[in-house]
Formats: structure tokens, C-alpha cells, sequence
């Protein structure tokens, strides 16, 4: 039931993310403001997102540091 936003925090200002499912297909993508980004765990047309794994990826402007996570989100 949760329909508040995903934060992810630390990140160098202008960090590009992008969140792709477990196949690798892009779900969202981003760029931080200052050192976090938020997605509202929704698709690009704006669908909410279905119960599964997704990858986060992150990378700096200029490419010189980047991380990868990933997360859970389940649903009813």
C-alpha cells in the first residue's frame, strides 16, 4: 500500500540513475539533485511497478565513480 517515493541517498550531485528490472530492461532513469534522487516507484508511463528485484545503477557526471544496488519491491 505504500505509494510514497524510494530515496537514495549519497550520491555526488548530477549522479545519473537508472533502475532497470532483473532482465535488465530500463524501468526509470534520473538525475540527482544535490547528493540524492528519488523515484516514485513507477514506470516511465507511469504505472506503478510490479513485485520484483530491480537494480539500481549509478553513475557521476563525468563517469570518474559509479555504484550498483538493488532492491525488493513487493506489492499486494
Amino acid at each position: 500500500d505504500y505509494r510514497g517515493k524510494l530515496t537514495i541517498t549519497g550520491l555526488i550531485a548530477e549522479t545519473r540513475v537508472k533502475i532497470t528490472d532483473v532482465s535488465g530492461n530500463l524501468v526509470n532513469e534520473t538525475i540527482s539533485e544535490g547528493g540524492q534522487a528519488e523515484w516514485d516507484l513507477t514506470t516511465f508511463n507511469g504505472e506503478r511497478v510490479s513485485t520484483g528485484v530491480y537494480i539500481i545503477f549509478c553513475a557521476s557526471a563525468d563517469g570518474s565513480a559509479s555504484a550498483v544496488t538493488k532492491i525488493l519491491v513487493v506489492g499486494n
